[in-house]
């Protein structure tokens, strides 16, 4: 699943250090679970993804009741008046970016700003061309080429496009990108770009620490852990998550059961009891 510009793996971080999830949050766990029909080979895939592309452009009202029955939901969950938000609009547009339907590409190649709706903020174009680049790199067989396409965008014009190619790099470990990271981040961001740089470097050296993702990621998740460091371990807890493996749903256990087994009194309870409460709000580890 591509990183989201406005989409729902922010919801993990205002889960654990906020009071709770976005106000949204029901109607994009709807659109993941709409956009999970639309893979290949589902009977109901062209329809799920008609509709993303209605909820993309704010033409929410479009559905009914037929069309409900179709994706097997229940009567009015197509036609929340919050779906016409540009923050639900955008994770729409992102989620078809994970569609390798061949019609999901031609869709995306065939927008602009202008087609994409009401978009009083820019950020649902934004969206689309965020969308766009993740589903041409997808379709690249081999990690070279996607690094090479990465690398490439984070040079974009759009500055939704150059972030989003950061990010994928420095999630994926590429240390022979940091070259292409430093130089895009700098050029955006003069004040802060610095502490940008050196949060990439961290991230890709938590990556390289070991060739099995998920276990490397879980290396910084421990309540043993000196120099705890927020956004990085917010961050790997994001990075499982989106995973949806077995093996990272595994680390996040072991994670929430070591947060469990400090006692009561123990001062690090209250420290990491924010990350437990971020692990039990998903809906795979959730208390049963």
């Amino acid at each position: 699943m591509m990183k989201s510009v406005a989409g729902v793996f922010v919801i993990l971080a205002a889960i654990a250090y906020a009071n709770g999830p976005l106000p949204y949050y029901a109607e994009i766990a709807l659109l993941d679970r709409i956009s999970a029909l639309a893979r290949p080979g589902s009977p109901v895939a062209p329809t799920a993804l008609s509709w993303l592309e209605s909820i993309a452009e704010g033409r929410p009202d479009e559905a009914n009741s037929d069309l409900e029955a179709k994706l097997g939901l229940q009567s009015q969950q197509l036609r929340r008046q919050a779906l016409k938000l540009e923050q639900v609009r955008s994770h729409a547009m992102e989620r078809i970016g994970d569609v390798l339907l061949p019609d999901a590409l031609t869709y995306l190649l065939s927008l602009d700003a202008r087609s994409v709706g009401p978009d009083t903020t820019g950020m649902v174009w934004s969206a689309a061309q965020v969308a766009l680049r993740h589903a041409q790199m997808i379709r690249i067989p081999d990690d070279s080429g996607k690094t090479r396409f990465l690398e490439d965008a984070t040079g974009e014009e759009s500055a939704a496009v150059a972030t989003w190619a950061v990010d994928e790099l420095c999630n994926r470990g590429s240390i022979q990108s940091l070259g292409f990271i430093t130089e895009s981040i700098m050029l955006r961001d003069h004040t802060r770009g610095a502490r940008k740089v050196a949060f990439c470097r961290a991230r890709i050296e938590v990556v390289c620490r070991n060739p099995d993702r998920a276990k490397a990621l879980g290396s910084i998740l421990s309540v043993s852990s000196n120099n705890r460091d927020e956004d990085l371990v917010a961050w790997a807890m994001r990075q499982l998550d989106q995973a949806n493996t077995s093996e990272a749903d595994a680390e996040l256990e072991r994670y929430a059961h070591e947060i469990e087994a400090l006692p009561n009194a123990s001062p690090l309870r209250s420290v990491f009891w924010g990350d437990l409460v971020a692990i039990r709000e998903l809906p795979r580890h959730s208390p049963k």
